[in-house]
This record gives C-alpha cells, sequence and structure tokens, in this order.
C-alpha cells in the first residue's frame, strides 16, 4: 500500500501519475489528499517565485533610479564646475584686459617723460573706465580719435598740478625749448628742463 508522502513523491514526479484500479480505498482517499497537497505546495511555489519575481524587478528598478539620479547630480556638479571655472577665467580675463587698457590708456597721459600725450592725469581713471564698456570696434574709434587729439600744452599740465609755478607766455617756444634741453640732457625729466628754460630764458615766462 502506498503512503500519501510516497504518492506526493510519484505526483511530483509525474503529473499524469493515476492510481491503478485495484488500489484500496485507503491508497484513494490518501491520494486524493496527495494531490490536494501538490497542488496546494505547487500554488505556493508559483506565489512565492511571484513574489520574488516582483521584489526583484522592483529592486531593479530602483538601482536603476538610483543610478540615474547618481548620473543627474553627477551632471550637475560638472556644469557647476564648468561655470565656476568660466567664471574665474572670465575674472582672470576681464583683469587681464583692464591692465592692457591702463597701459594703453596710459599712452596718451602727458607726462614729464611723455610730452607727446593728449590726456592730463585726472583723465585716466574715466578714460579707462570707458575704454572697457567699449566694443572692440567703438574702442578702435576712439583710440584713433585719440591719436588725432593735439598735444596737452604745458601751460595746461601746469595749470593741472604740474611742475612747480606757472607756464605763461610764448607756450610753443616753452614747449621746443623745454623739448631741446630734455634731448641734450638724457635722463632729466620735464620738470626738470623747465626750471632750467625759467632760469635761463625767463622772458617766455612773462605775461
Amino acid at each position: 500500500m502506498l503512503t500519501k508522502e510516497e504518492l506526493k513523491a510519484k505526483l511530483v514526479e509525474d503529473a499524469n501519475f493515476a492510481l491503478p484500479a485495484e488500489s484500496t480505498d485507503e491508497e484513494k482517499v490518501a491520494f486524493e489528499e496527495a494531490k490536494t497537497e501538490v497542488t496546494k505546495d505547487a500554488e505556493e511555489k508559483e506565489e512565492a517565485e511571484r513574489v520574488a519575481k516582483e521584489e526583484a524587478d522592483k529592486k531593479a528598478a530602483d538601482d536603476a533610479a538610483v543610478k540615474a539620479s547618481e548620473k543627474f547630480i553627477s551632471k550637475a556638479d560638472h556644469i557647476k564646475e564648468m561655470n565656476e571655472v568660466k567664471s574665474q577665467m572670465g575674472i582672470l580675463q576681464s583683469k587681464l584686459r583692464f591692465k592692457e587698457v591702463t597701459e594703453q590708456v596710459e599712452g596718451y597721459i602727458f607726462s614729464e617723460s611723455n610730452v607727446d600725450g593728449v590726456l592730463l592725469p585726472k583723465n585716466k581713471e574715466a578714460t579707462v573706465k570707458l575704454f572697457m564698456e567699449l566694443s572692440p570696434k567703438a574702442a578702435g574709434l576712439f583710440t584713433e580719435f585719440l591719436k588725432a587729439l593735439p598735444k596737452v600744452s604745458a601751460k595746461l599740465f601746469k595749470e593741472e598740478g604740474g611742475a612747480e609755478g606757472d607756464v605763461k607766455g610764448n607756450e610753443e617756444a616753452i614747449e621746443t625749448e623745454t623739448t631741446k634741453i630734455m634731448s641734450e640732457n638724457p635722463g632729466m625729466k620735464y620738470s626738470g628742463a623747465l626750471r632750467v628754460l625759467q632760469s635761463k630764458k625767463p622772458e617766455l615766462f612773462k605775461k
């Protein structure tokens, strides 16, 4: 006589297993119980596999979401870093531009060492700011404008706070004589040449 456990084993091994016709009533009862339990076990196993698959799918989806989030954050960080680099580059370029413009403007400022200047020292800051705001084309036009300006006269320079004393009289002669003295005495500054001229030809400074 086959027991219920033996019948379950046979049903698991072969789902089409059937009892022989000469089986006893007890075997038939045990067989029905075995079929019920095997069916239940199969359903439980199927449900467990379904739940496991859902959990695995959910985990895979969560992992994918995390990776996507990490990728997005990484991209955002990269963009932030690139923007910071661009900002720093912009600051450096601005500083370099300011230095270049300042040097350019200084070439147009009248001083003891630059008697061909067309701007007074007090105009330097405003001119630099103007250059910084201009487009390349406008800056080029403004440069041409500066080049066309007449030189600052010695009188105007002194009135604006140059060397000691007021320059009066024949300004063109004073300019010529002062420049001549500087050329004859390498290294002499404009103020020094002007004082020499004042002592040699004071008549040029009279009204």
